[in-house]
């Protein structure tokens, strides 16, 4: 392995994790649920004296999941109880058998290099607001046919849609105004296609003396599937009662 930092990070996984199964035959007892909830207050109080915002920080989580662990309405998995350890200089060992009040954590000097950085969907991005709004606005002015979705752009831009929206509300409302304008041609377009398709059928029908039915329309339709929709029915009754000068409930059938 070429990369050392890498290779660090390995040995202390397998460290950590390996001493934690070494011990599993001599543990009467698995650690409860209970575990977690008990020991993370006693760090967060020798860490930031009892400040769970401020200890988030530290770890770059969102506040609303350390303080779902510190309550016991959520478990961290072996990634961020990893990531956790690697933070306050604990092992794995220590957070979970040994007491609470044994603990002694301590936050890495500055400038020391992490033992594990933490590869996680929970972890924040620093978001530079000028980056996003200028994105936004460079993608307002492309004038993509099709335009994307606010939700694409938020894909494209590796952020959420609520980020875009308080770095830029006016440029998310307009993309997605955009979009649902386009959105509505295009349905305005493929009924008025399927309109044109329906009249060309039932006047050939028509024309024959025959009454222009689902059924009998159905084979001569390119795509007999469209009727399907209730709105496409709709349309055939429409011209149902254009073509024969009255409403024709026969039509839908």
């Amino acid at each position: 392995m070429n990369d050392p930092a890498l290779a660090e990070r390995h040995r202390w996984i397998s460290m950590n994790v390996g001493a934690l199964l070494a011990l599993s035959p001599q543990i009467p007892v698995s650690p409860s649920r209970k575990r977690v909830p008990e020991a993370l207050p006693a760090i967060i109080q020798q860490v930031t004296q009892g400040n769970i915002s401020a200890f988030a920080r530290i770890l770059n989580i969102p506040q609303g999941l350390v303080s779902h662990w510190v309550n016991g309405r959520k478990l961290p998995q072996l990634e961020m109880l990893l990531h956790i350890c690697s933070v306050v200089d604990l092992s794995l060992e220590a957070l979970l058998l040994h007491d609470p009040g044994s603990l002694r954590p301590r936050l890495r000097a500055t400038g020391e290099s992490p033992v594990y950085e933490l590869r996680s969907k929970w972890t924040h991005v620093r978001v530079s607001t000028e980056r996003i709004q200028y994105a936004l606005e460079e993608i307002l002015a492309e004038n993509d046919d099709p335009p994307p979705t606010l939700t694409q752009v938020a894909q494209r831009l590796g952020q959420g849609t609520p980020v875009l929206y308080r770095c830029h509300p006016t440029a998310c409302y307009a993309i997605s105004a955009r979009y649902k304008e386009y959105a509505q041609q295009r349905t305005a377009t493929r009924v008025q296609h399927y309109r044109v398709e329906l009249r060309e059928a039932a006047r050939q029908l028509h024309e024959k003396g025959v009454s222009p039915t689902r059924g009998r329309i159905e084979p001569l339709l390119r795509s007999p599937g469209i009727l399907r929709d209730p709105k496409v029915r709709q349309l055939l009754v429409e011209v149902c009662h254009e073509i024969e000068g009255k409403k024709d409930e026969n039509c839908s059938k």
